[in-house]
C-alpha cells in the first residue's frame, strides 16, 4: 500500500451501502479508495467554498489570456509572413517587363533553345510558368513592341 506525504490515517463508520458505492465507483475508475474519497472530498470543496471556486476561475481566466496572447503573436507573426511574401511578389513582378524585353531580344535573334532556357530560369525565380513568359514575349513581338 502506497503511503502518501502528508497522510493521516482516520477511519469512518459508514453504513454498508455506502461502502459499496465506494468500492464500485473506486474500482470502475481504476483507483483506490482513498484517493476516491479524497477525489470527492476535494472536488466537494472546490464546488461549495466560492473562495475555492473564485481562485480557480481566476487561474483559468489566466491561462485563457495567457493563450490568447499566444494565439496573437502568432497571427502577428503571419501577418508579417504574409506582408512580406507580398512585397517580394511585387518585386518579382517589376523584373518581369525587364525579363520579357531581354526574351525578345534573344528570341529575335533566333537563339529559341536559349530564350527557353532563360525563360524557364526567370520563370522560377518570377514564380510563374515558362510558358507564360515566352508567350508574353512573343505577343509582343508580333505587335512590333
Amino acid at each position: 500500500m502506497r503511503k502518501k506525504i502528508n497522510s493521516l490515517h482516520k477511519m469512518f463508520n459508514l453504513d454498508k451501502d455506502a461502502i459499496q458505492i465506494i468500492k464500485e465507483v473506486s474500482k470502475a475508475q481504476g483507483i483506490s479508495q482513498s484517493e476516491l474519497i479524497e477525489f470527492w472530498a476535494f472536488n466537494f470543496d472546490e464546488n461549495i467554498s466560492p473562495h475555492k471556486k473564485i481562485q480557480n476561475l481566476k487561474k483559468k481566466q489566466k491561462e485563457l489570456k495567457s493563450r490568447l496572447n499566444d494565439l496573437e503573436k502568432q497571427e502577428e507573426v503571419c501577418l508579417n509572413q504574409l506582408g512580406r511574401m507580398e512585397d517580394w511578389k511585387k518585386e518579382k513582378q517589376k523584373k518581369k517587363p525587364f525579363i520579357i524585353s531581354n526574351l525578345m531580344r534573344v528570341l529575335s535573334e533566333n537563339r529559341y533553345e536559349d530564350a527557353e532556357q532563360m525563360a524557364k530560369t526567370q520563370g522560377i525565380r518570377l514564380g510563374v510558368s515558362y510558358i507564360e513568359l515566352l508567350t508574353e514575349a512573343l505577343n509582343k513581338l508580333k505587335m512590333g513592341q
